[in-house]
């Protein structure tokens, strides 16, 4: 009866270091805070301007705040005129 009691003990010690390193390493991700790239709009040129539609070239800065380089193949962003 003991052995099994202290194989128990064993099993619950074991259950909760395994908890504690699967725990770790997802809660030091919690430490460095991400940040969104910045995007700044540095000029409008038009290319084609017509009466139903027209076409403009954008030169943006996009800016990272991170001390990590961005890993990105496309991106968005939303350009509001007139409010």
């Amino acid at each position: 009866m003991a052995i099994v009691a202290r194989s128990s003990r064993i099993t619950q010690r074991f259950r909760c270091w395994a908890a504690l390193l699967v725990a770790l390493p997802l809660s030091a991700c919690g430490a460095f805070p991400a940040y969104q790239p910045e995007v700044q709009l540095l000029s409008i040129q038009p290319e084609t301007v017509g009466l139903v539609a027209q076409t403009f070239m954008l030169s943006l800065k996009v800016s990272n705040p991170n001390d990590s380089a961005l890993r990105a193949k496309a991106g968005e962003a939303r350009l509001y005129v007139q409010d």
